[in-house]
């Protein structure tokens, strides 16, 4: 007996300037599914004008972590950012990301206002981002 394969299906989080959306992707069908397809929306018109932003991904994983004072294991993260200028997007390396997020200059990506950790140093990964080809 054959059984069907799952899909696989990720959780993101996108960030762009101060607006965030949440997205499902399935890789089998390579479809999108967009909480707020406003923040999409704004992401097309920054991407058609000379306006500087800032874009993160946050994806959730499969493993998690413990962190301190905390009884549930939390979903470690993975971050990802890119500088928005011009039209195009250019990855930013992980010590970029993660020098903004130490900053303030990025949106936290696991607010917890009842712990004193950073969230540099718990749940959260930070990798350097892929090249994006846009059309056009």
């Amino acid at each position: 007996m054959i059984e069907p394969v799952a899909s696989r299906r990720s959780l993101h989080i996108l960030y762009v300037n101060e607006m965030s959306t949440g997205i499902e992707s399935d890789e089998e069908s390579g479809s999108l599914e967009i909480e707020l397809p406003n923040v999409a929306a704004a992401l097309r018109v920054l991407l058609g004008s000379s306006q500087r932003a800032g874009v993160i991904l946050r994806t959730f994983t499969e493993e998690t972590v413990r962190l301190p004072g905390r009884r549930v294991p939390l979903p470690l993260k993975e971050v990802r950012g890119w500088l928005l200028a011009g039209g195009r997007l250019k990855p930013l390396a992980a010590s970029e990301v993660t020098g903004a997020y130490r900053a303030g200059l990025a949106p936290d990506p696991d607010p917890d206002p009842g712990t004193s950790l950073s969230p540099v140093d718990c749940d959260v990964r930070f990798h350097d981002a892929w090249h994006v080809d846009l059309p056009g």
